[in-house]
């Protein structure tokens, strides 16, 4: 008997013959699906909506560019988006880049708006207490 044969394989092919019953897998699987179930029985979906939540405003609002590509990139592993080939992941990360660089500086421009106009009302509020002082 060749060694291919006491392993439970086909001389020929080296697949598997019938009725192998396999090794004993990994010793590990058991404790990762352990944790996992003690992970899903503490999550609600409330929680999930909230994580994605917190994920989602990073990705729009973060200050920080590497912390909007990461928060893109996790929520791109969260939808299963990512895995499928690295040249499509590279393109995907560039758009949203892409995409986010604009929102950031739509978000920008907006709160700058908002300061000026902010001071712009202190300024003609200054003005109109100026003027009935002088008037009394």
């Amino acid at each position: 008997m060749t060694e291919n044969e006491q392993a439970g394989r086909d001389p020929m092919t080296g697949r598997f013959t019938d009725g192998n019953a396999g090794g004993p897998g990994s010793p590990h699987v058991r404790s990762i699906a352990k944790l996992r179930s003690a992970l899903f029985a503490c999550i609600t979906d409330a929680d999930v909506k909230a994580a994605v939540g917190v994920i989602r405003d990073l990705m729009q609002n973060a200050a920080s560019q590497k912390v909007r590509l990461e928060a893109a990139r996790l929520m791109l592993e969260l939808c299963g988006v990512i895995g499928i080939r690295d040249g499509e992941i590279l393109d995907t990360l560039a758009a949203l880049r892409a995409e986010l660089d604009q929102m950031t500086a739509a978000i920008r421009d907006q709160r700058q708006e908002q300061a000026q106009e902010g001071n712009h009302d202190e300024t003609n509020a200054g003005q109109s207490a100026g003027e009935s002082n002088q008037n009394e």
